[in-house]
């Protein structure tokens, strides 16, 4: 072969190996640039849910409200929180459970509407979802100080046995996850069918195929309720066993001279509740003084109370000694339109026998409230379109998905946790109803 003929090999295989080399530079580089894409849009969808929650931070902020009710714009607003447009390309949106037919609510969970298992007693856990003897004990044994057992309960002894071992905390819940390490509470338990904690029943979930959703603890319980023992304006209250000398001072201007006298002469009140049994004292002059007064001292705050307002029906039926009868009547009065809210005397207005109504005050009053200061988010950042039948140039659909609490009397975040891990919540091309 010719000299020109080897040379002629030479250059051609230099030429393909060149190719060979900036081709897979090429696809290093798109590989490189989708990667940065990615990343991009990453960070861009957890802004986006971020966005979410600092406007729960500005939206509480401006909320001067002294009592909360479902039809209020943090709990349910698609405009201010369903798929709320923000930058060229990206979305946020705050989902809350309906608790009913699949349905979700767009905005904030108000976690007084929830049992704090801190302050609980045994009688409220276990009318809880799937509760037990054993589960119910050992959560006492797991926030009380002690490392005596109750009767179906387990303290240090039992989980020293487990591997890996562990210590019983013997101390307040600062997370509800943290039942997950309570003697008997699976994650079956725990999260229920609803594995995605989106509040609907999605495709997958129905484990025992009865078309409905079977919750667990998780929507039902919290560890950040609490309150000021305070009335509406700020102002103390009147402790109606040790303050009577005050009665006329903080009274007068609703009750007459009589009514207050008989009021100094009744024994130890259980509740403020126990005041309607005054005679003299109607439930229109009770609703007027009820949020004066209480049967603790003033300086007290007030953990675990549950908002009458806001509770779902799981909840309100963990109340002492409720009737279902009771409960129906309230869900249904507090939906219905010009009614006032505004303290706990509007369960003296429901459609039921007046001495059952009187009585059910009496029992639950010392555990409620019309009041929030601590709220959850559930928030969700999304950019982009779906990848499916999209156009060549659609941008990829990328999400993020975060969990934070707000406790708008302490003005900061008190949990935060990522959930993107469990998929995206709802169905953006098909909007959920709402209820």
């Amino acid at each position: 072969m010719s000299r020109r003929g080897i040379a002629l090999i030479v250059v051609l295989f230099i030429a393909a190996f060149l190719t060979i080399l900036l081709y897979a530079f090429l696809m290093e580089m798109q590989s490189e640039a989708a990667l940065s894409d990615g990343y991009a849009n990453r960070k861009k969808a957890e802004h986006l849910a971020l966005s979410a929650v600092d406007k729960m931070a500005a939206f509480l902020a401006a909320d001067t409200r002294t009592h909360m009710t479902l039809s209020d714009g943090w709990s349910h607003s698609e405009t201010e929180w369903y798929e709320v447009a923000l930058g060229e390309e990206g979305v946020f949106s705050a989902i809350h459970p309906a608790y009913k037919d699949d349905k979700i609510r767009w905005g904030l969970v108000d976690e007084a509407s929830k049992i704090n298992i801190n302050v609980a007693p045994k009688e409220w856990l276990l009318k809880l979802p799937g509760m037990t003897e054993e589960i119910a004990d050992s959560i006492l044994d797991w926030r009380d100080p002690d490392d005596n057992a109750n009767t179906n309960g387990a303290e240090s002894s039992y989980y020293a046995t487990l591997q890996p071992a562990y210590q019983c905390k013997n101390a307040p819940f600062e997370t509800i996850e943290e039942l997950l390490f309570v003697r008997g509470v699976t994650a079956a338990l725990f999260w229920g069918e609803d594995r995605n904690q989106n509040g609907i029943l999605d495709s997958g979930e129905d484990q025992d195929l009865d078309g409905t959703m079977d919750w667990g603890f998780y929507p039902f319980v919290t560890v950040w309720s609490t309150e000021k023992n305070v009335r509406a304006d700020g102002a103390q209250r009147l402790d109606v066993n040790t303050g009577r000398e005050n009665f006329q001072r903080d009274l007068g201007d609703v009750l007459d001279g009589a009514t207050i006298q008989r009021m100094r002469t009744q024994p130890p009140y259980q509740s403020v509740a126990h005041v309607l049994d005054v005679q003299g004292m109607s439930p229109e002059k009770f609703k007027k003084i009820v949020d004066r007064l209480s049967v603790a001292a003033a300086a007290t705050d007030l953990p675990g109370l549950v908002n009458v307002n806001t509770a779902p029906r799981p909840v309100l039926m963990c109340l002492p000694n409720v009737k279902e009868e009771w409960v129906d009547a309230a869900l249904s009065y507090r939906t219905t339109e010009g009614v006032d809210l505004s303290n706990i005397g509007w369960l003296l207005d429901l459609s039921l026998d007046d001495g059952l109504k009187r009585s059910q005050l009496k029992e639950i009053a010392n555990f409620i409230t019309v009041r929030s200061y601590q709220f959850s988010v559930h928030a969700v950042g999304r950019i982009g379109s779906r990848v499916e039948g999209t156009s060549e140039d659609a941008k990829p659909f990328v999400f993020r998905r975060f969990v934070a609490v707000y406790d708008k009397a302490a003005q900061r975040l008190v949990y935060f946790k990522d959930m993107s891990s469990l998929g995206f919540p709802y169905d953006p091309w098909e909007k959920p109803q709402s209820p």
